[in-house]
């Protein structure tokens, strides 16, 4: 369980296999790894910073959802009560860079970290980074 510590809150990330993969987590997250480790221009890694500056959020609070779902809770069938959740979290986020030290690639690195270390996530979310970049090579060789 990863713990995030925002001002003088401390928060339980712990992914659920539900909100998970209602939230299409494992595969967002693919993506946007392999999206930002790939060497482009200025302008399209700018671009890759703010798709992942968007998806932490979702990350976080879908990682919230096993301690923290009296405040963060959402449906996840219907999404209902999810933008408000999520208004939350970024609201949290503002929190987290107004703190010395703040690092985003740091807090998605560590996001991803615990992701992989649960157990049915870590083989589910292995394979779709290697799909991810398959597509990506077959792609080029086009």
């Amino acid at each position: 369980m990863y713990k995030l510590k925002i001002k003088e809150n401390e928060y339980e990330i712990k992914f659920g296999y539900k909100p998970t993969l209602k939230a299409n987590l494992v595969s967002r997250m693919a993506s946007a790894g392999n999206n930002i480790n790939q060497g482009e221009g200025q302008d399209a890694n700018l671009s890759k910073v703010e798709d992942m500056l968007l998806l932490i959020p979702e990350i976080i609070l879908v990682g919230l959802q096993k301690s923290h779902k009296e405040e963060f809770g959402y449906d996840y069938e219907t999404g209902e009560g999810k933008e408000a959740a999520l208004d939350k979290v970024f609201g949290m986020m503002d929190d987290y860079f107004d703190e010395e030290g703040a690092d985003i690639l740091k807090l998605y690195n560590e996001l991803q970290n615990e992701m992989l270390n649960e157990g049915f996530l870590k083989s589910m979310f292995q394979r779709e980074m290697a799909e991810q970049k398959k597509k990506k090579s077959n792609k080029k060789a086009s």
